[in-house]
């Protein structure tokens, strides 16, 4: 009797550690697969994160484009107007739709981009509606004056594109612009 009963216990004992070990072996089992998904989401809101950004950083550079065509357009007219002795009227409402249109992109890339990206940026937007002001709506017109303000622009938005390049991990190439 008393070997059954030692029998027994000793069974059940052996019983309990191998429910343990099991029990163990499912919970690690299962912080495992939690991590794996944990680390998968990160991974994919990051891509998000970054898609979305990468967007954004378009959509600003192709509204700059644009704006400076406007702005190129309005300027060769001014000056070719000033050689001419004739004074013609640059299209504002073109030049405003197009600033209009960098300027509402500019708060999402300064709220996706680092500081960095987000100051040149903003910088990008003032840089061009003083160049409007001065350059193109100021009398009389010094053409090395504008010709200078007119490279800085350009200066500016190719800084502005190799900082959202390099945000971005992207490949810049030399003269890219």
């Amino acid at each position: 009797m008393g070997a059954a009963i030692w029998v027994q216990r000793r069974t059940d004992f052996r019983e309990d550690v191998r429910w343990r070990r099991e029990r163990g072996d499912r919970q690690d089992q299962w912080e495992r697969e939690r991590d794996d998904r944990w680390e998968q989401w990160q991974r994919e809101d990051s891509l998000r994160w970054r898609q979305e950004r990468q967007q954004a950083y378009a959509r600003l550079i192709a509204a700059l484009y644009e704006w400076d065509d406007k702005l190129a357009s309005a300027r060769a007219a001014r000056t070719d107007d000033a050689n001419s002795g004739e004074q013609g009227e640059p299209d504002t409402a073109g030049l405003e739709r197009s600033a209009t249109a960098a300027r509402q992109i500019v708060p999402l890339v300064q709220f996706m981009a680092p500081r960095t990206v987000g100051a040149l940026a903003r910088s990008a937007i003032q840089d061009r509606k003083v160049f409007r002001i001065t350059c193109l709506e100021a009398k009389p017109i010094d053409d090395a004056d504008l010709d200078e303000k007119w490279k800085h622009l350009l200066q500016n938005r190719s800084e502005l594109l190799a900082a959202m390049q390099e945000n971005l991990g992207l490949e810049i190439e030399p003269g890219g612009d």
